[in-house]
């Protein structure tokens, strides 16, 4: 049985099987590289460019099951759909907007606090533990 017949046979499995492989293998890069006892807050930006590559294995892996269980141009049919906008381009504004804006009053009222970060710092302690960002505990 060759890979295109056992993703058409089972495309549920197939989804699953390259996501986490996708994954978990750019996951596994990242670990191996890392010394033993170093803070994760100071890894090298190129290893976050990984991690964010990494998330992107769901979608990849649905767009490759797609391609190969569907009729011809349903990728580019399921590609087209991410140009169709269902709501005003405000939300769309305000969804990408309101995380940052809060980010920029959380440092705002910790420098005035007497606390400055940055935002990387807070950003990348937020993502390994976030009770080390400052934000539970002001003072």
């Amino acid at each position: 049985m060759t890979l295109r017949n056992f993703i058409k046979r089972c495309p549920l499995a197939s989804f699953f099987g390259i996501t986490f492989f996708f994954t978990w293998s750019l996951i596994a890069v990242i670990i191996v590289s890392m010394r033993h006892g170093q803070d994760p807050t100071q890894m090298p930006p190129q290893f976050l460019l990984l991690a964010l590559v990494a998330g992107m294995g769901p979608s990849l892996a649905g767009i490759a099951v797609t391609s190969v269980t569907g009729e011809k141009g349903s990728s580019r049919a399921l590609l087209a759909r991410l140009g169709h906008w269902r709501v005003n381009a405000g939300w769309y504004a305000a969804a990408l907007l309101v995380s940052p804006l809060v980010a920029v009053a959380a440092l705002t009222l910790l420098s005035v606090l007497g606390r400055p970060a940055s935002l990387g710092d807070m950003a990348s302690r937020l993502a390994i533990r976030p009770d080390l960002a400052g934000l539970r505990r002001l003072g």
